[in-house]
């Protein structure tokens, strides 16, 4: 287990982070869609909770995006029992 921690702190010693501004709100959507076909197959559904309002964040995008978020949303596809409700929020 120690060499699997120390491997990913060593990956991430490399990894080069590209900050910019964007919605949070449409990344997270945009992810949503990505995977709605996945979620389909589980026959499970899929609600957003996301109130009006300003979700602009400066963060590397595509590594939360593509990283942080996708993995978030298919974990919840993938562990939700076929039929269940899966509610994303912000």
């Amino acid at each position: 287990m120690l060499a699997v921690i120390t491997n990913i702190l060593a990956a991430g010693r490399d990894m080069v982070l590209t900050p910019e501004s964007f919605n949070l709100k449409d990344a997270v959507l945009g992810v949503l869609e990505e995977t709605k076909s996945d979620a389909e197959i589980k026959h499970h559904i899929v609600n957003t909770n996301i109130p009006a309002g300003s979700y602009t964040i400066t963060a590397d995008k595509t590594q939360l995006t593509a990283h942080v978020l996708k993995n978030l949303i298919e974990n919840a596809i993938n562990y939700t029992p076929e039929g269940g409700m899966i509610v994303v929020g912000l």
